[in-house]
């Protein structure tokens, strides 16, 4: 179970049961913003293992230290009852510790690590958690899983959060973005950063979208009675040989290709070769984190997802994705997007859709390396992995999830069941693994 928790640590954050209830006078409304009111439905998850974790005790103690920062974590929030507000209650944090830092069995993910890739994505579909939370996190064997609403914020928050969690859950002080002034304003300060006298980089932002040429549309299909719209996610950490090759390619025929962009386009091959038929067009997320000067620290979703039609040679995709962020064409997307979501009036409840396009719609993320995950706690001798669960934009589509730990790529793609069969999301990723190369070859000849 780890180590116990230890008396300094309960002189800083009290024991997590003896919470009081004070009054309503103590909780505090935190507006929820135009950035974050759209995802408050979705959730976003990470597993992560095989991990030398903390006992629950020390768990539950480090997340009241976390919780207490208020909104430079916001991981002690939940959700109003008008969904229009984040409530914090200072004197309640060791109450909320104990239903949202939890143990269970560890099922699965204990064996070989075959085995772990598969109980990772099992973990992930198995926890059931409501958006009333903001943070929850189970401690399931050597396996870290953290659920988060995608309200609270992106992907940054949810690398964040777990490292920091366990980094002083084993004794350490919280890290140095918990102490840093936050923004009050980070569009309008990304704008006025990005603006320079002699340059419009917020112009054309539908140039790309509107000059592409339109390919021919695929007869859809009709979804059976009893679809659920429940994702699944697929997960293996390709080998060191697999990274290293792509590496090696990149040096000898696409020197000025991002490894990046070279991934995205082993991507659509390898789904393609697996029998699932893509759009020309690829939805890619930019962090618009990078239009702000400095390190300057941002809250909440300040990333946007734009659908591109990019080339299948990997030097083309890569000064397309170069492109768009010289050009600061995420930030004005971002700031498009804000307004239209301000403006939109609430919905009461999703449609599920009864029809779908024959073409799967492939989603791509690629964050940069993470220092604070990489120091984590990991047992050594086997793969440091990163399961990540974010539901796919639309039914007929894909999310590729790709993220370097420890020289491997964690890759989990996330996708429908009802849509896309099991087998073909299965054989795409042991392509990526085995055929790196033979699938970069062969979008040079497509």
């Amino acid at each position: 179970m780890g180590v116990s928790e230890t008396p300094d640590r309960l002189s800083r954050t009290g024991s997590p049961s003896a919470a009081a209830h004070p009054s309503a006078s103590s909780v505090r409304a935190v507006p929820i913003g135009a950035l974050d009111s759209p995802w408050l439905r979705a959730q976003s998850r990470i597993a992560l293992g095989r991990l030398d974790l903390p006992s629950l005790s020390d768990l539950r103690a480090a997340f009241v230290e976390l919780a207490a920062l208020g909104e430079r974590t916001r991981a002690g929030f939940t959700l109003g009852p008008s969904a229009r507000h984040w409530l914090f209650d200072p004197h309640r944090l060791g109450e909320l510790a104990e239903q949202v830092v939890v143990e269970r069995d560890p099922g699965p993910v204990a064996g070989q690590d075959e085995v772990l890739f598969g109980g990772l994505s099992e973990l992930l579909e198995s926890i059931e958690v409501d958006n009333t939370t903001a943070a929850h996190f189970t401690r399931a064997g050597d396996t870290l899983v953290f659920v988060q609403n995608h309200g609270l914020g992106d992907a940054q928050l949810a690398f964040q959060l777990p490292s920091a969690l366990v980094a002083i859950a084993r004794g350490q002080q919280p890290p140095a973005w918990t102490g840093a002034p936050l923004i009050a304003h980070p569009l309008w300060r990304a704008v006025t950063h990005s603006v320079r006298p002699g340059r419009n980089p917020l112009a054309g932002l539908w140039r790309d979208r509107a000059s592409a040429p339109r390919g021919e549309r695929v007869t859809g299909r009709t979804l059976s009675a009893d679809w659920t719209p429940t994702p699944r996610t697929a997960f293996r950490s390709l080998s060191r040989e697999s990274w290293q090759e792509v590496k090696a390619w990149r040096t000898q025929y696409a020197p000025q290709a991002s490894l990046a962009s070279l991934h995205l386009v082993i991507l659509r091959q390898a789904l393609s070769a697996a029998g699932i038929a893509i759009t020309p067009e690829t939805i890619v997320l930019y962090d618009c984190r990078r239009y702000l000067p400095g390190r300057e620290q941002v809250r909440g979703n300040f990333v946007i997802a734009r659908s591109q039609r990019l080339g299948e040679d990997p030097e083309s995709v890569s000064s397309t994705l170069a492109h768009s962020l010289d050009s600061a064409q995420p930030l004005a997307g971002l700031i498009a997007a804000t307004a239209k979501n301000a403006l939109r009036r609430p919905r009461t409840h999703h449609e599920q859709p009864q029809h779908v396009d024959a073409e799967c719609l492939p989603a791509f993320v690629f964050p940069p390396r993470s220092a604070e995950l990489e120091a984590m706690p990991w047992q050594p001798g086997g793969p440091r992995c990163m399961a990540v669960s974010s539901g796919p934009p639309r039914a007929n589509a894909v999310t590729a999830t790709m993220f370097l730990l420890g020289g491997r790529l964690s890759t989990s793609i996330c996708y429908h069941p009802d849509v896309i069969a099991d087998t073909a999301v299965h054989a795409a990723i042991a392509l990526m693994d085995h055929h790196p190369i033979a699938l970069l070859e062969r979008s040079l000849s497509a």
